[in-house]
């Protein structure tokens, strides 16, 4: 199976099996519909098209294989690659590592190399930043940058993965202003031991 192949395969699976249950629809200015099932309100991309799925909110400009921000959100108890959970006393600046390692796992990312790693400071709430390079099943050499939340019950995870060359550039300001829209629900936040936070 080619690399193209593998990755329209990977991009139907993660459909399937996650429902897509929305049509995309162009973006308006204004905040996230329900934002209360990922802990958090934001600011959509505007002029970016969205697709609802069960527990992930996804916007591309140009088309999933060379832009996109993500929403997710993972339950503390999924059980990763390896059969295990994330670990109850995780330090806040390890979770993107093991995040990343699942997309290198199922085989949807291939030469990762970590950038940077560091804890930020998001609504006054530590958070982590980790900035990325892989490439992706379909050849492409894409940059990436990965907000990890955590709250009591799961964590959301904020992502922005573009073509490297090119469409990276084009986007990141957008994708930082959805960062900076963020408005943590402190009530849900789950405080994580890690490094002492700075702001971005």
């Amino acid at each position: 199976m080619n690399n193209a192949l593998r990755y329209l395969v990977a991009m139907v699976a993660i459909c399937l099996i996650t429902g897509c249950v929305t049509p995309w629809v162009l973006t308006e200015p204004g905040y996230l519909d329900k934002p209360s099932r990922y802990g958090l309100k934001l600011e959509r991309p505007r002029q970016w098209y969205q697709k609802q799925l069960r527990r992930t909110t996804v916007f591309t400009r140009n088309g999933l294989p060379l832009e996109y921000i993500l929403l997710e959100r993972h339950k503390w108890r999924d059980t990763l690659t390896n059969g295990f959970t994330l670990p109850p006393d995780i330090l806040l600046h390890e979770i993107p590592g093991i995040i990343l390692g699942e997309y290198c796992a199922r085989g949807y990312a291939f030469n990762l190399n970590v950038a940077s790693n560091e804890i930020v400071v998001i609504d006054s709430i530590p958070c982590s930043l980790t900035r990325y390079t892989l490439t992706a099943p379909n050849s492409l050499t894409k940059k990436g940058m990965m907000y990890c939340i955590p709250f009591r019950r799961f964590l959301t995870i904020l992502t922005y993965e573009a073509e490297a060359s090119h469409y990276f550039d084009r986007s990141v300001d957008e994708f930082t202003d959805v960062a900076r829209s963020i408005v943590i629900r402190r009530k849900k936040y789950r405080a994580l031991p890690g490094i002492q936070g700075r702001v971005e």
